[in-house]
């Protein structure tokens, strides 16, 4: 059975080959199809979705999917490489390279600064390792054995030695030592006290009124501070009352989440939670009623809105941005997601995105629209270009792009049925290899095709052509010419 087939497609290439170059077109799809659109100057792909070559003014690509793929910007001096994405990546520019492994647990980047070079590698969670020509700006850590990290993890420093049994952090002139953290720690530096968790623990600190105190943790916890020129505080007795006041907005709870109530003296509204999360009461500059899972609708004074109608059957939402609206319906969690963009001034950001996963993918923004059907991972990934360009073409079986300027592509099974519309005219093909069927219609004139000419009809400026068999019938050749005489 294995050989009849390979017999077979070795039949349609021998006769598909003269057929296409009788035809005048190389594309013979999905071996091999060559096209041209707003994008790209050029785009070839090879064996449908597997190889594609891209070419522009500014940017290369090249693609092995999913196994490697590489993309150039020679004018942003920018460079991508994928193998096997994510199991290694490469970003480039013309100061920093940056390598990642798997995710980012493993990663190696290079910085060209004004002193030298500074390199970094992480093998997460164990090796942590940075060069720099910059004082105090290296480190080595070799996690859990031993660790001298500098500007790392929101810390100025972080030492370590068999990590848990000993750590010593330092942020701000704070200084922390852990001993089998996080059970036993002692501060220093700007501030001062002990921890021995869960049993007691107090912290204070001078420059900002720091107090910090817990005992018996959780059931009594306290907090206070001054926070960019307000007090702020909580307190906790848990789980029978907790109080807490900052920036203006004030919490008591009781038997929490039995009794909560908000409310906030600058937007002037209050809020009733009884129980958490289940119903809430919003009243005042703020105004939200939610009953969960049945029903939930709030709205602000800057006529922002959000709620649900039995969750998670339906959801919505509408945000006042900087420069446009985003509002956002959801129906079962992924299921049906819609996004409308709509610009509030003049050059603001203005679209709409829409996914019915998992049978299609529609954009829209101001310059270009396009529809995509199949969309697997589409809705999940919506931040991920490499994971788009390594694995989505395999899955697309229909795809849709229409352009400011009218024109338009549709594709189906990877180019083996096209449809184009520009100002000049249309095309529409059907070619699995060999050119079953062609049709343009185009301002130069028109035709039409069977098996690359077997059988068809063109018509142009400069007469009409029958083809059968392969063979044309050529007539009314001179028919310009013989208009042009009657004129004079």
């Amino acid at each position: 059975m294995i050989h009849k087939t390979i017999c077979f497609v070795c039949f349609l290439l021998l006769i598909g080959i003269p057929v296409v170059c009788s035809a005048g077109d190389l594309n013979i799809p999905p071996i091999f199809y060559h096209d041209q659109d707003e994008a790209y100057k050029t785009e070839e792909n090879l064996l449908g979705p597997f190889i594609t070559i891209r070419k522009n003014d500014e940017r290369n690509e090249f693609g092995i999917r999913p196994f490697f793929y590489w993309l150039e910007n020679e004018k942003r001096d920018h460079r991508e490489m994928d193998i096997l994405y994510p199991l290694f990546g490469y970003w480039a520019d013309s100061d920093i390279k940056s390598y990642q492994f798997l995710l980012h647990l493993v990663k190696y980047e290079s910085n060209k600064l004004k002193g030298g070079t500074e390199r970094e590698f992480t093998l997460f969670p164990f090796i942590f390792y940075k060069s720099s020509p910059e004082k105090d700006n290296g480190y080595f850590g070799l996690f859990p054995l031993y660790g001298d990290l500098n500007n790392k993890f929101s810390k100025d420093t972080i030492q370590f030695i068999l990590f848990p049994l000993y750590m010593k952090t330092t942020s701000e002139g704070d200084k922390t030592t852990s001993i089998v953290w996080p059970f036993i720690s002692i501060y220093s530096g700007d501030q001062e006290g002990f921890r021995l968790w869960p049993i007691y623990g107090k912290r204070t600190k001078k420059k900002n009124n720091l107090e910090q105190t817990f005992i018996m943790w959780p059931f009594y916890v306290s907090n206070e501070k001054d926070f960019y020129g307000q007090h702020i505080y909580s307190r906790n007795f848990f789980p029978f009352y907790s109080e807490s006041e900052m920036f203006g907005i004030k919490h008591r709870s009781y038997f929490w989440p039995l009794y909560n109530k908000t409310e906030s003296i600058n937007n002037n509204f209050e809020r009733w939670d009884v129980p958490w999360p289940f119903i809430n009461i919003t009243r005042g500059k703020k105004y939200q009623t939610r009953v969960f899972p049945f029903y939930s609708r709030s709205e602000s004074a800057e006529e922002d809105t959000d709620g649900f109608i039995l969750w998670p059957l339906y959801k919505y939402s509408k945000l006042h941005l900087e420069d446009h609206i985003r509002s956002k319906k959801i129906f079962l969690f992924f299921i049906f997601k819609e996004e409308t963009y709509k610009p509030t001034i003049d050059g603001g950001k203005k679209g709409k995105r829409i996914d019915l996963w998992p049978l299609f993918t529609y954009t829209k923004n101001r310059n270009s629209s396009y529809l995509h059907v199949f969309t697997l991972f589409e809705p999940f990934i919506r931040s991920s270009d490499r994971l788009y360009r390594n694995y989505s073409p395999f899955w697309r079986i229909f795809e849709w792009r229409k352009y400011d300027d009218d024109s338009s592509k549709a594709s189906l099974l990877w180019d083996i049925i096209t449809l184009r519309n520009s100002e000049r005219g249309s095309k529409f093909s059907i070619k699995p290899v060999i050119p079953l069927v062609t049709y343009r219609n185009m301002d130069v004139g028109n035709s039409f095709k069977l098996l690359g000419g077997l059988i068809g009809y063109s018509s142009s400026d400069y007469g009409d052509t029958i083809r059968l068999f392969y063979y044309p019938f050529r007539f009314n050749k001179d028919k310009n010419r013989e208009e042009g005489s009657r004129k004079e």
